[in-house]
C-alpha cells in the first residue's frame, strides 16, 4: 500500500441535560448521537503533485514567538528520509500534540495552550487558529488546492513554554 495518513476520530458529546422524563425529545444531541459519532480521514500520498514526504519530531519546544511548526524552533531541517525541508513545500496534514510540559520537563500549567494557524500570523492572536491545552492534540488536514506552505503553518504558546510532538504530510513541490 502507498504512504498515506489516515486518521481516525471518535467524538463524544457529553450534554448534560435537566432531569425530564422528556429528554430525548428536548435535546437534539442527546436522541440522536446516543454515544460517539466515529469517522475517517484519509490523506493518500496520491494527492501529492510533487513527492509526498513525511516530517516528524518526537519533541519540539514552542515559544510565545511563532515560527514554522514544520522545521522552526530549531526542530530539525529534514524529512525522515533525509531530504531537505523548504519553506514553500506545500502541507497535506498536521498533527500537533502538547505533552503536558515546558522545555525544563516541568508539567504545563493548565492555561498554558498551543495554537497553530495556515496564515503565517502569529496563532494565539487570531480568531481563526486551532489550539490545544496540555495533554491535548491538534490535527488539520488541508484543502487539496492551494494548500498552506511550510512558511504558512505557525504555532506558539499562550505562555511560557511547551514541549510537542509533530507530525507532518507534505507535498514536496519547491
Amino acid at each position: 500500500m502507498a504512504d498515506h495518513l489516515k486518521v481516525q476520530v471518535s467524538i463524544a458529546p457529553m450534554v448534560t441535560i435537566a432531569d425530564d422524563p422528556d429528554a430525548n425529545g428536548k435535546d437534539v444531541i442527546h436522541h440522536d448521537v446516543k454515544g460517539r459519532i466515529t469517522f475517517d480521514m484519509t490523506v493518500p500520498a496520491s494527492e501529492a503533485s510533487g513527492t509526498a514526504r513525511w516530517y516528524y519530531s518526537e519533541s519540539t519546544t514552542l515559544t510565545t514567538t511563532h515560527a514554522d511548526l514544520i522545521g522552526g524552533f530549531g526542530s530539525g531541517t529534514t524529512y525522515t528520509d533525509g531530504t531537505a525541508i523548504d519553506v514553500n513545500d506545500e502541507v497535506m496534514a498536521y498533527y500537533v500534540e502538547h505533552l503536558n510540559v515546558d522545555q525544563n520537563g516541568v508539567v504545563s500549567a493548565s492555561g498554558d495552550y498551543i495554537a497553530t494557524c495556515e496564515n503565517a500570523g502569529m496563532p494565539v492572536n487570531l480568531v481563526h487558529s486551532s489550539s490545544a491545552f496540555p495533554g491535548e492534540s491538534i490535527f488539520r488536514k488541508c484543502k487539496q488546492t492551494n494548500r498552506p506552505r511550510i512558511a504558512d503553518v505557525h504555532a506558539e504558546t499562550f505562555s511560557s513554554t511547551a514541549k510537542v510532538r509533530v507530525l507532518a504530510f507534505v507535498d514536496d513541490v519547491a
